[in-house]
C-alpha cells in the first residue's frame, strides 16, 4: 500500500484530534463559566488580565477558545495579586 502525503496528514490531524480531547479539548467563555462554576461577567473579566493565557482560535473575535489544559494550570496556579513586597524585586529599599 503506498502512503501518501494526504494519509500521512490525516494521521496527523487524528492524533492531534486525540490528544487534543484527552487534554480537555477547546473551551469557550461560557464553557469556563460552566467549569468553574464562575459568573459570564467574571469570566470575561479574568480573560481580558494579561496573565490570563492567550487563545488559541478567534483571538479578537468575539468567541476566542483556549486549550483547557491552558486554563487548568491558570487556575490552579493564578499570578500573585497586588504589589510585590517592598525589596523583592532584588533592589534594596
Amino acid at each position: 500500500m503506498l502512503v501518501t502525503a494526504s494519509d500521512d496528514q490525516q494521521k496527523i490531524a487524528h492524533a492531534a484530534w486525540s490528544i487534543l480531547a484527552a487534554t480537555g479539548g477547546l473551551v469557550d467563555r461560557a464553557e469556563i463559566a460552566r467549569r468553574y462554576g464562575l459568573s459570564r461577567g467574571r469570566v470575561h473579566q479574568l480573560t481580558r488580565q494579561r496573565h490570563f493565557p492567550r487563545p488559541v482560535q478567534g483571538e479578537g473575535t468575539s468567541h476566542p477558545m483556549w486549550l483547557a489544559i491552558d486554563v487548568e494550570q491558570y487556575r490552579s496556579e493564578p499570578p500573585p495579586v497586588g504589589r510585590p513586597p517592598k525589596g523583592s524585586d532584588g533592589n534594596s529599599a
